[in-house]
Parts: C-alpha cells; structure tokens; sequence
C-alpha cells in the first residue's frame, strides 16, 4: 500500500495499492442507501371516514409502500381505492369502533398471494417478493380498561396465527398493541434497549409474546430521540404504544425504524416507519410480440421503396420462381421496415400508426365522448326491465374490482416451491401440459371370455321371445 486518502465525501474513503488500482471503503450507511428498501408503516388512524385521501397523499409523499391501519371504524371485509394508487383492505363489525386494514401499493397489484381476516382486530397479507414470502399482519390491541378476558383472546388469537406461519417465511407484526415498554433492555432478548416509558406490572404480554415466537421488537433497537420514539399523545402525557416485530433473524435487514412527530395525520397517534431491506416488486410485461417479426406495419409509408428493391429473377418454373421471388421481397422489406425484438413489447400508436401529441390528443377526447355517451345511454336504461341485466352486470363488475386479489403469478414447480417470476411460471405450465399430453395414463385391462371356436350360432326365434316377454313384464311392473 503507497498511501491512503481521503475524498470530499467523508463516508467513502479511496486507497491506491502498489499495482495502481483504486478501492473503495464505503461505510454502512452509505451501503443501506444502496440496497434495495421497502418503507412499512403502522398507524391508529383513529377512523378512516373523511381521512383516507388526506391519508394516501401522505403515503404517497413519504413513499409508503404497506401500511398497518387500527381503529378504521369501517364495517365488512372488502377493498377499497383510496386513491394515490393505494387499495385498503380492511375487516370491520357494524356498530363497533375497532376495524383494522392493510394500506397498499399498487405495485403490489401482481405479489399479493393471500389476504386473511380473522377478525376486527387481526388480519394478514402475504405478499411475494424476490422469490420470498412474507406475512404481514395488521393488529388492534385491546384498551387497558377492558376486559381480561377480551386481551386473553386476542393475545390467543396472535399467538396461534403467528406460529401458522412456516419457518423459513418472514413475518412481521405491526400495530397498536396498547402495551407499555421500558425504556431499558433488563432480562428481555425481543427488547433492544432504546425504548421510551416506564414499565407496568400488566405490561408483560408483547415482550412474552415476542420472546415466545424468537421476535424482535424492531423500533427499539434504534438510538433516538424521545420524540422519535412517542407513538401516542393525550394531553400531556405521552406514551409508546405502537409496535413493529420482525424475527430476530431478519432484524439485520431493518435499515431504520422510527415515528414522525410531525406527521399530524391522525389527531392522537403518530406514524411508525420502518425501511426494510427488501426487493421491491417490479412490472410485470407480457412478451407480445414472441418471435423476430417483419414490421409490416410501416408498409404504407416505404411501400415505394420496398417495391424498387425487389428484383425478379429469369423464370423456370413456377414454384422456384416464385420462391426467389418471396425471399427477395422479404430481404427488401428486412432492409426497410426492420424487425421486432423477440422478448420486448411493441410500441406503436393505435392501429400500428405512430402516435403524435396531437393524435393522442383527439384520440383521448374521441374515447372519452364515446364514454360519455355510452354512460348516458346505459344509465337511461337502467330504470327500465330491460336495463335489469346491464344493472346486474355493473354489480358483477364492482364486486370484481372490489376483490383482494386480481392477478397473481405465482404456480408451484412440483417440489412445494412458489414460482413467482412469470416466465418460469409459463415454463412450468408449458412443461406440466407438455407432460401430460404425452403421458398415457392407466387402463384397466379389457375383459375377455372363453375362445368360441367354429361360427358364431345364430338367436333362435324362442330365444328372442322369452327375452321379450321378460322385459315387457318387467316394464309393466314398473309402471304398476
């Protein structure tokens, strides 16, 4: 080593060798800036009517891609757009406040593999990243002042979800847990030592919960300060309620966790974000154009000059003519339309034409004024009896959009495996048909009776009579 030195930037230091080659140390939180983050949140919204579009825009600003809402005071179990490209999920009873849901993405359209609602106060996701499954769980306490009873059920309840989940998957609990934790670590291996409060006796259930199940309360495991560790205000007291659990194995690839004081969304809690390290999932195109292509759709405008290129040859016979004649005119219209790119999707405007500012201009107003007046005719008919069918079609179609899951890629590859990535999962498909279009399966064998030897004898008449007689009288009986 000849030397060392250091750039401007203080996180990267550059050392040169005797071969002249240069190295880069870059410390660790420049590395967690490279790698590939996802941002989770928890939060008791207090109720989500009137509040979900104030909501997804502060989603949006922060770059939330799954959120853990409580107390949405919503009833049923459906999906619903909030708008900002996010879909709630959520489970809720009539006439309770409780209600609990799950806030995501829209590019989390294609990776959702699985939604459950158990009841008001637990529901799961498990969503599909990078090959990896991964549960989250959206969970609502019971308050202090209510009933043992109540808590023993939820914590139950908790207890016998989280241990469904399979080992190798991860697992993350987020929520209100309306529990209180030390500020210091003492015997507990799921506390890191940076929590804020002080400790009841009652206060026993998450840290037995987490050690039970080998959790990590992740948010305590980050030195900061008070105000980024206050989930609840009430006047002037101030408490840490809200809670993100991840296993002890995986707390590695929780980059940061922290609460925004300032964020004011909701009027008494405030938000819990944490960045994990995870791949984020990307769009998925179909490959529509397969094979190298012929552009034949740019014939019109070098139709002139394709035609110039194309040379005939002296005749002989038909055939042969003919073939010298077709790979003439392919090899001009290689040379002057060009070829698709086989793995790619096509790019053209409407009907193969290239598409102008102008041109998609009027053809978004031509489609909208067809809409428009598509709409207007549709809903003249629904009042009438035969507007019955277009009515229970438009139920149909916002049931179906009010379902969890729309798309999902994902098909086993024989051996309990997910394949998640879409062209291994047309591979498997192709190669499952493959195997059981050629497969012949098994037949029982063909009875056989003794060997007749010489002709066969031909029915006698009395033969044909006493079988006769023997059905009609068994009709008749029937019939009796």
């Amino acid at each position: 080593m000849t030397g060392d030195k250091l750039c401007d930037e203080p996180s990267v230091k550059i050392l040169s060798n005797v071969y002249g080659n240069v190295v880069f140390w870059i410390r660790q939180g420049q590395l967690n800036k490279l790698a590939l983050t996802s941002h989770l949140a928890t939060l008791n919204v207090g109720t989500m009517t009137g509040r979900y579009n104030e909501l997804s825009k502060a989603f949006e600003t922060r770059h939330i891609d799954i959120y853990a809402v409580q107390e949405t005071w919503w009833s049923g179990n459906k999906l619903y757009d909030i708008g900002c490209s996010y879909k709630s999920m959520y489970k809720g009873i009539r006439g309770s406040t409780s209600g609990v849901g799950i806030i995501v993405s829209s590019k989390f359209d294609n990776n959702i593999s699985e939604v459950q609602r158990y009841n008001d106060c637990v529901m799961k996701i498990v969503y599909i990243t990078a090959g990896r499954k991964i549960h989250f769980f959206s969970a609502y306490a019971p308050q202090t002042s209510q009933a043992t009873s109540i808590k023993d059920a939820f914590w139950r309840m908790l207890d016998a979800k989280t241990a469904e989940v399979p080992p190798e998957d991860y697992i993350i609990i987020t929520g209100d847990m309306n529990w209180h934790i030390w500020c210091r670590k003492e015997e507990h291996t799921a506390h890191g030592g940076h929590g804020f409060g002080e400790k009841d006796d009652d206060d026993q259930h998450i840290l037995d919960f987490s050690e039970a199940h080998n959790l990590a309360i992740a948010n305590t495991w980050f030195k900061k300060h008070d105000s980024h560790l206050i989930t609840y205000y009430s006047g002037i007291n101030a408490t840490q309620i809200d809670y993100i659990l991840v296993r002890r194995r995986d707390l590695k690839d929780v980059l940061d966790a922290q609460v925004i004081p300032y964020e004011t969304v909701a009027t008494q809690h405030r938000p819990l974000i944490c960045k994990l390290r995870t791949k984020l999932p990307t769009n998925k195109h179909i490959d529509r154009t397969g094979p190298v292509r012929t552009s034949w759709w740019k014939f019109k405008n070098k139709e002139a000059d394709i035609i110039a290129r194309i040379t005939l040859s002296p005749i002989t016979t038909v055939e042969e003519s003919w073939e010298k004649v077709k790979e003439s005119a392919q090899e001009a219209a290689h040379g002057n339309l060009g070829t698709t790119q086989p793995g790619r999707q096509e790019s053209i405007g409407i009907h193969g034409i290239g598409m102008t500012p102008s041109k998609t201009r009027d053809a978004k107003q031509a489609i909208a004024a067809t809409k428009s007046s598509r709409y207007a005719d549709l809903y003249s008919k629904v009042d009438t009896r035969e507007g019955e069918q277009d009515l229970h079609r438009l139920a149909k179609a916002r049931h179906h959009n009010s379902e969890n899951v729309h798309r999902f890629y994902g098909v086993s590859d024989g051996t309990s495996n997910l394949l998640v990535d879409w062209k291994e999962a047309r591979e498997r498909w192709r190669s499952y048909f493959k195997k059981i279009s050629a497969e012949e399966f098994h037949h029982p064998p063909i009875p056989t009776g003794n060997a007749v030897e010489g002709p066969i004898r031909e029915i006698a008449v009395e033969e044909s009579s006493s079988a006769t007689a023997t059905h009609f009288k068994c009709v008749c009986i029937i019939a009796m």
